[in-house]
């Protein structure tokens, strides 16, 4: 045999193989694109809850996507009020602040669904990183290095998560004003503020280069704030699985100081006044911040730390001293935190004539304790305690509600917007508690059912992507 006649035999069975690995690639790509851009399949991912659920969270998204639509729909009514009709706004306006009932409260107290959105946020990703950390040491992965954690995969797949429907939702805030409402119209003024500053959320800094009022997409500023959480938690995990310490005392330092951040800005802001509450100071220098919102997710990021490493998948044997050492702290912590939280939501009201210190006490740390509540509520059902409580998260019905829950929330304010305007007469039903429940269950229906398109075609199959 020649030597040109072996360089042949050698030669083409390569060309070949690198023809069919090509090929393969394709057909993987073209497969993986068909997959996940099928509509039926996504229809039903959308309704049908996948048997390793940790089925408490979708109760728990979905009570917190509940009560941000409630507090919209309350403060929204103004839109579909005859600015004619002074009596009808003075009895708003006296629902708002003056005449003030549990179910006032509850509504007003709507922004706390933010948190326990936080709270999920930050025992999922925490939850993924410390898996595949503990993944990627046992296996001897070189390609993670150090950190334990694939950083580039994790970034992309969070793009993939969140960019997509929130660009959708910035062009479709930029339009809604101009083509529908006048120029008179504070709905107007906002999809002008996205005209020129769209920018602020593509880079997902709208919640520090703009005040709260003049953001465009003003519920983006939760959105904003949990990007500028995933570009440090990688950091935030690593240091806590460094040693056992170091996951409860980093998380903790960082809170303590959210916490006198909050309170040295609410008294240099002097927020307890009225004047301030009633601008948009406050909520921009305390409510939209990442340094003064971070401790809901600091707290869902410990309960994620404890449930990986002390519980999931543990024998029974292996549950028995120290598991159920943590167990019962954790319950103790969460009754613990329920008594203080509950004495600060009864002292803190909106008479402005009360001591300074209450709403002080309010801004610094009510919002961390229902940030710890909801971690330790969630931790618990996941081990084991509160039974009631996690029967009542579990249910099947807050599945397909969570799943929508992020479309919801970014065009929630879209549909009860366009409610008030075109579809219900305000006047006719009221300002009352009753009118309110109706038009709230009708805005909550609208915007699910405009959600499931935008889940199914453009949401879900953007997240299939993901590897």
């Amino acid at each position: 045999m020649s030597s040109h006649e072996t360089d042949k035999d050698v030669t083409i069975p390569v060309h070949d193989d690198a023809r069919e690995d090509e090929q393969t690639l394709i057909k993987r790509i073209f497969s993986a694109l068909t997959t996940s851009f099928n509509p039926k399949k996504n229809l039903i991912a959308t309704f049908k809850r996948p048997d390793n659920q940790l089925k408490p969270l979708d109760g728990i998204r979905s009570l917190g996507f509940l009560w941000v639509l409630l507090i919209h729909s309350w403060k929204a009514l103004a839109v579909g009020i005859d600015p004619k009709d002074v009596d009808l706004q003075a009895k708003l306006e006296e629902s708002h602040y003056v005449n003030w009932s549990a179910f006032s409260r509850l509504a007003d107290k709507g922004g706390y669904g933010v948190d326990m959105f936080f709270v999920l946020s930050g025992f999922l990703i925490s939850f993924i990183l410390i898996k595949e950390r503990q993944k990627n040491i046992s296996a001897n992965d070189t390609s993670t290095r150090r950190v334990g954690i694939n950083i580039p995969r994790f970034y992309v797949r969070r793009a993939l998560r969140i960019i997509p429907v929130y660009w959708l939702a910035i062009g479709f805030a930029t339009l809604i004003g101009l083509l529908l409402f006048s120029k008179d119209s504070f709905i107007y003024e906002s999809s002008m503020n996205c005209a020129y500053k769209f920018w602020h959320n593509v880079l997902f800094l709208n919640n520090v280069l703009g005040t709260y009022n003049t953001m465009c997409l003003v519920p983006s500023w939760s959105i904003a704030v949990e990007v500028q959480m995933y570009v440090i938690s990688p950091l935030i995990i690593y240091l806590m699985c460094l040693k056992k310490i170091l996951a409860f005392i980093v998380p903790f330092v960082m809170i303590v100081a959210s916490c006198l951040i909050n309170l040295v800005l609410a008294i240099l802001y002097d927020c307890s006044s009225e004047v301030a509450f009633e601008s948009d100071v406050c909520k921009t220098v305390l409510y939209e911040k990442v340094y003064t919102k971070w401790s809901p997710y600091l707290f869902g990021m410990m309960a994620a730390y404890i449930y990986v490493n002390y519980f999931e998948n543990k024998s029974d044997q292996a549950l028995s001293e120290r598991a159920n050492f943590y167990r019962k702290i954790s319950l103790y912590c969460t009754y613990g935190a329920a008594c203080v939280a509950t004495i600060i939501v009864i002292l803190v009201n909106y008479d402005f004539n009360n001591p300074a210190f209450v709403r002080w006490m309010d801004y610094a740390v009510a919002r961390p304790l229902f940030g710890l509540i909801t971690a330790f509520v969630l931790l618990n059902c996941l081990v084991g305690n509160l039974k009631i409580i996690n029967s009542i998260l579990s249910l099947y019905v807050f599945y397909p509600i969570g799943q929508l829950s992020y479309s919801g929330y970014l065009f929630q304010f879209f549909v009860i917007v366009f409610n008030y305007s075109y579809v219900i007469n305000i006047g006719w039903f009221g300002v009352g508690h009753g009118s309110l429940f109706v038009l709230n269950l009708f805005n909550t229906i609208t915007t699910l059912l405009i959600c499931i398109p935008i889940h199914i075609f453009i949401e879900r199959p953007i997240m299939n992507l993901r590897w």
